[in-house]
């Protein structure tokens, strides 16, 4: 997965210590079981991403500190078409034998039953992976997906392995000063309290510091492709408005227009960068924080091995600089004079 050109992400905290001495151990004790072993029911286990084979070795999952290998589902299961099929041919041989028009209820599970049992172990094993990079030492976790059922399929094996919790970053956590928190207010519709806020005015104000950072700021982010809009004063009722713009959209008439109307940016295309000119780009959800298309800067190494280890650094310095630039917006907003600014800007707009 880290040897794409581009990616999902979800970065995650690791609240607890992982001894170093016994990651390879433990992460080995869940290791996939042996395709012969795979049946109709879903089995989980880690595979490395050099060959997908559960060889857990210092020499298959560790490049540089981290651990970089895939927790992999198996399942056998029979196609639904195939399973018809196959079902239609038991149930008239059934009626045949037995002189009948109709198969009781009873027999037709007898049936179903013996189906599962006798096709399913003939059926490939079918894989979904979800590669995951562990830097225990700075005690963050990298899951190359998003979506909250592979957030708690990840967090609940490695709780199971290491006893502690892995957090998401998300608007929410990032802003520790929720409880003295209010919303951009950018028109006279008012804002229901429900409405997530954090993440969504992190965009605007992304969007109103357009062109008034320059390149020697540490942390430097913008709006730079496809943008979605939502009302929020409606969205409780479940009459999300959106807007989807490609082009120029941050200099768009109607996209401006939206904001001055109330809405806010729930995903973005997105560009991140430091003063040492690396530049990050992703789609962000604005609620979440969970990236897709996320890219690295093109990097020098060739070997695949030299690649992973290039790119996790690569992701850790977009960690960093994620994280500065929403400290640099959480200073902001904690400014009065700040949503102000942002509803003369618009104005001007």
């Amino acid at each position: 997965m880290l040897t794409k050109k581009s990616f999902g992400l979800t970065i995650c905290r690791i609240n607890g210590t992982i001894e170093t001495e016994s990651v390879i151990e433990k992460l080995s004790e869940f290791k996939l079981k042996p395709t012969t072993e795979i049946r109709e029911e879903t089995i989980l286990g880690f595979v490395n991403l050099m060959n997908f084979m559960p060889d857990i070795t210092e020499n298959t999952v560790k490049f540089g500190n981290h651990y970089y290998l895939s927790l992999r589902k198996a399942q056998r299961k029979i196609p639904a078409s195939l399973f018809k099929t196959i079902q239609a041919k038991a149930f008239n041989a059934y009626m045949t034998e037995n002189g009948k028009d109709f198969v009781p209820t009873k027999e037709k599970k007898r049936i179903n039953a013996e189906i599962v049992e006798k096709h399913t172990v003939q059926m490939p094993p079918i894989f979904t992976d979800i590669p995951i990079v562990l830097d225990v030492k700075d005690n963050l976790c990298f899951i190359l997906g998003s979506g909250q059922k592979k957030i708690d399929t990840v967090a609940a094996i490695v709780f199971k392995l290491f006893s502690v919790d892995i957090v998401p970053v998300t608007p929410s956590e990032l802003f520790s000063d929720s409880e003295d928190y209010s919303t951009f207010q950018l028109s006279a519709c008012p804002v229901p309290e429900d409405v997530p806020r954090h993440g969504r005015d992190f965009l605007v104000w992304v969007w109103y510091m357009t062109g008034k950072q320059t390149e020697h700021d540490s942390a430097i982010a913008c709006i730079v492709g496809d943008i979605k809009l939502v009302s929020e004063e409606d969205e409780p009722m479940g009459c999300v408005e959106t807007i989807v713009k490609k082009g120029n959209t941050t200099n768009s008439n109607e996209s401006l227009d939206a904001l001055k109307q109330g809405k806010k940016i729930k995903v973005a295309g997105m560009a991140f960068s430091d003063n040492l000119k690396q530049s990050w780009r992703c789609s962000l959800d604005a609620d979440t924080f969970s990236m897709s298309g996320f890219k690295c800067p093109e990097g020098e190494e060739m070997d695949i091995a030299g690649l992973i280890e290039e790119r996790i650094e690569s992701i850790k310095r977009f960690h960093n600089v994620f994280c500065e630039s929403f400290k640099n917006y959480a200073i902001a907003k904690r400014n009065p004079e700040t949503n102000e600014k942002i509803k003369e800007w618009l104005k001007n707009g």
